[in-house]
């Protein structure tokens, strides 16, 4: 599933992840196998993914390359989230100061 691809309302949602309105730019997390629906803010009836969930949970240490693009957070501290793109190395937390494991929360 890319990311960008389109959706109407009413279609079946193929892949968990976060959708953009392109009516009105409001995001909203949507599951595998739920409905699109209209957009509460304007009404528009198209959504274009923006960010994959599939992924999220995976975790890398400091100091490797990631397979993917996307925001990790680190899981010392929990409150650090960075984003990193596919083959940027992992840094140490800036928050704790130390090497961690990443952990994928969404994939872009």
């Amino acid at each position: 599933m890319p990311v960008f691809s389109r959706f109407k309302t009413g279609d079946t949602n193929p892949e968990s992840g976060l959708f953009l309105c392109v009516g009105c730019g409001e995001i909203i997390p949507l599951s595998k196998g739920e409905r699109f629906p209209p957009c509460v803010d304007c009404g528009s009836t198209t959504w274009m993914m923006v960010a994959l969930a599939g992924e999220a949970g995976r975790r890398f240490k400091t100091g490797t390359k990631s397979p993917m693009s996307g925001l990790f957070i680190c899981t010392k501290c929990w409150s650090q989230i960075i984003p990193i793109a596919r083959d940027d190395v992992f840094p140490p937390c800036a928050s704790c100061r130390r090497g961690t494991d990443w952990q994928l929360i969404v994939s872009a």
